[in-house]
């Protein structure tokens, strides 16, 4: 409106010069905004009538972009880089920190809560149960001009940060997925195409650069920090029976303890029967197998074999890789 806000003050100019100005000369110069005008107020009523809000509000300003009128696509286009403003906010905020901040669900990644299940008391540090954020991908509030395969990639970036953003000890010490102060320098880079005309192929690139870098530290994070070969060895050697010794000499330690219908003291004589097996195999030395924990699920006591009821437990989980790679 600025160009049409201009254009009144500059013929309010030249009525207080000339005050014989005729008409037509109004006409000729407000003649353009004629074109301009309808295509903007039918913009607006479709967006009250269809209550248009959030992300799809960027497609119904997109539509008019590719408007054969020039000063339609012009004005348009000014309308669309102003709400890429907020977008790029957004983006900002979820793939560089993690953050969401979209409590009337306008932004096209959203959240949802999820309770985890409560494990055995004895089991865990504390019985409360926690939940987990959930994001996931709203296909219905993705703007047209923006590929499936690039809301993926941002997805991803910022799903990385919530789960690799907190240390250990749950404080809010940001790690950040990207290293040596490259957070700034995509802030830098999201900055800059806010006032530029949207070009996908540039998008693109953005976004590939930022999920290049948080797949990087993700690597980083998963398999030389938290060594996940170890632990896949762990889960191929006790969760998939990888060493069979082991296994056979606690079924024969334990048999006995299992053809009767546990007792109290049943789950912590299994546990001895799991390490005297270890030691015979002179493996009590490793750590590992000190860690894993034999509990008896509950059930009702009417098989003659109670074996379906044993749980191997160890206390060093995975919850936040799998969350990460689905």
């Amino acid at each position: 409106m600025n160009s049409y806000t201009q254009c009144l003050v500059e013929l309010e100019k030249e009525v207080m010069t000339d005050q014989h100005i005729s008409l037509s000369h109004f006409q000729h110069q407000l003649d353009k905004y004629h074109l301009v005008f309808p295509a903007l107020e039918q913009l607006t009523e479709h967006i009250k009538k269809q209550k248009v809000s959030g992300c799809r509000i960027l497609d119904a300003v997109y539509k008019y972009t590719s408007s054969g009128i020039p000063l339609v696509k012009e004005a348009a286009s000014k309308i669309l880089k102003s709400c890429h403003h907020i977008l790029y906010k957004q983006l900002t905020a979820w793939m560089l920190h993690g953050i969401l901040l979209d409590p009337s669900k306008e932004f096209f990644i959203q959240k949802r809560e999820t309770v985890e299940p409560e494990i055995s008391k004895e089991l865990t540090v504390s019985s409360e149960r926690r939940s987990l954020d959930v994001y996931f991908l709203n296909p219905d509030l993705l703007p047209s001009y923006i590929l499936s395969r690039v809301a993926e990639k941002i997805l991803f970036a910022g799903h990385s940060v919530c789960c690799f953003g907190k240390d250990q000890t749950g404080s809010s010490t940001y790690l950040g997925v990207t290293t040596c102060g490259q957070e700034d320098y995509f802030a830098q880079q999201l900055f800059a195409l806010q006032d530029k005309s949207f070009c996908s192929l540039e998008f693109e690139e953005v976004i590939d650069q930022i999920r290049t870098s948080a797949s990087e530290h993700v690597w980083k994070v998963i398999v030389e920090q938290a060594n996940l070969v170890v632990h896949l060895r762990t889960v191929k050697d006790f969760y998939l029976i990888g060493r069979g010794e082991l296994f056979q000499a606690f079924i024969d330690q334990a048999n006995h303890l299992l053809r009767v219908p546990p007792g109290p003291a049943t789950e912590h004589e299994v546990n001895i029967a799991f390490q005297s097996s270890a030691h015979q195999l002179f493996m009590d030395g490793d750590q590992v197998t000190r860690k894993i924990y034999v509990t008896l699920k509950s059930g009702e006591n009417t098989c003659s074999m109670y074996w379906d009821f044993l749980v191997l437990w160890h206390p060093r989980n995975f919850q936040k890789v799998p969350k990460l790679l689905s």
